[in-house]
C-alpha cells in the first residue's frame, strides 16, 4: 500500500483489525475524522503518535496491519491467544525478557480486546533482537500531560 494512497474503511479495518462495526470506536479514540470516508497515512500515523517524517526508514514497518493477539500467537509459536495474553502481564520466558507492550487502539475500560501488536517488535522479540524504535511526536509546547497532544 502506497503512503500517499487514501484509505478506505476496510483498509483501516485491515490496519487496525476491527470489524465494520467497532471501526468508529477506534477512530474516534485515535482522533481520526474520515473525509469522504476516506483517511490518509499521515493522518493515522500522527494520530497514534509517530513522526514518519523524522524515521522514513521504518515507514513500512508502520504502515503493516496491527496484529491482534490470536494472529500474533503463530507467529510466537504458541497454540492461543491466552498464552499471549499471560505473556503481556508477565509471564513470558525469561530468557527473551519483557514481552513488548500492546498499542490499546481504543480508550475506555482496559480489556485485551484493544491490545494490538506491530509485527516487527514481535519478530524481534522472538529472535532476541533489539527493538525497532520509531520517532513519536513530541508534545506541543504548553501541553497538558495525559492530555490528546501532550506528554503521556
Amino acid at each position: 500500500m502506497s503512503y500517499d494512497a487514501p484509505l478506505s474503511r476496510e483498509d483501516l479495518q485491515d490496519f487496525f483489525a476491527v470489524t465494520d462495526r467497532g471501526l468508529p470506536r477506534v477512530l474516534s479514540a485515535q482522533g481520526i475524522r474520515l473525509v469522504n470516508g476516506k483517511a490518509r497515512w499521515p493522518v493515522v500515523l500522527r494520530a497514534m503518535g509517530f513522526d514518519e517524517q523524522r524515521c522514513p526508514d521504518r515507514l513500512d514497518e508502520l504502515m503493516q496491519p496491527l496484529l491482534t493477539a490470536q494472529k500474533a500467537a503463530p507467529i510466537l509459536g504458541v497454540r492461543d491467544s491466552s498464552t499471549v495474553y499471560k505473556w503481556v502481564k508477565g509471564n513470558a520466558p525469561k530468557h527473551l525478557g519483557p514481552m513488548p507492550k500492546p498499542i490499546r487502539i481504543w480508550n475506555g475500560k482496559k480489556t485485551e480486546r484493544d491490545h494490538r501488536w506491530r509485527r516487527a517488535e514481535l519478530e524481534a522479540w522472538i529472535c532476541e533482537e533489539a527493538q525497532p524504535v520509531y520517532v513519536r511526536l513530541e508534545p506541543a509546547f504548553g501541553a497538558l500531560p495525559g492530555r490528546k497532544g501532550g506528554a503521556a
